[in-house]
């Protein structure tokens, strides 16, 4: 899940990240999988890439699920 904002200033950093984060928890729940009960996030990678006009927040994860 990436976010993307158009550069103004360095004020546009904010938020960039956790907003991915939530696309990613938002696409994941659009295909039937939700963080409840024994699931988590792991191997969580963030990357962020800047050009003169814009800022790209990407977060890439896998979800496991512990089982008794």
């Amino acid at each position: 899940a990436s976010e993307k904002r158009k550069l103004m200033s360095i004020k546009d950093y904010e938020g960039l990240i956790s907003k991915a984060k939530t696309n990613l928890l938002i696409n994941s729940k659009a295909a039937g999988v939700e963080l409840i009960g024994s699931r988590t996030l792991v191997n969580v990678c963030v990357d962020v890439s800047k050009n003169r006009k814009m800022v790209t927040a990407t977060i890439s994860a896998e979800i496991i699920e512990f089982k008794d």
